[in-house]
């Protein structure tokens, strides 16, 4: 479905995708049964107060950004994004995360980066469906690219 200038983006319109590849090309899988992404961008900043700061204030300059994204997800038999996502936490490895449209056409924009694990939690309360957690911080830069043809 081709997207429309001005028209609200739903939130089943925006996925999160995992890089599960083994190799040095890039694989990305859905993560299945998902209910909930949030992809927040954070800045830290240095304030410096001179003799010459307009009006005795301080001014303020960027020194990092950094990017959170968490993920939740409902668990089913044979699942694999979340045996995936223990298994890198596991091994202290970095994960590869795609963050864009679930249906991308070209000139789509979308974010992908390195992330480390911050955390991996499963939720299995009686009486309702086992869910799980990630959250994620970017290790790197988080570029915003588009997508081709």
């Amino acid at each position: 479905m081709a997207h429309t200038a001005g028209e609200v983006i739903e939130g089943k319109d925006l996925m999160l995708y995992i890089n599960t590849s083994t190799t040095d090309a890039a694989a990305y899988t859905a993560q299945a049964m998902a209910t909930n992404h949030t992809i927040t961008y954070n800045s830290e900043t240095k304030e410096r107060l001179t003799k010459d700061s307009p009006g005795g204030n301080p001014e303020k300059r960027v020194t990092k950004t950094n990017v959170t994204i968490k993920a939740d997800a409902l668990s089913t038999f044979g699942g694999t994004a979340k045996k995936f996502l223990l298994a890198a936490l596991k091994a202290k490895k970095l994960v590869k995360l795609k963050y864009g449209f679930a249906t991308e056409e070209a000139g789509d924009e979308y974010e992908e980066g390195d992330f480390v694990i911050d955390s991996l939690e499963e939720t299995s309360q009686v009486g309702e469906d086992v869910t799980y957690s990630a959250q994620f911080s970017s290790s790197g830069e988080v570029e915003t690219k588009t997508k081709t043809a």
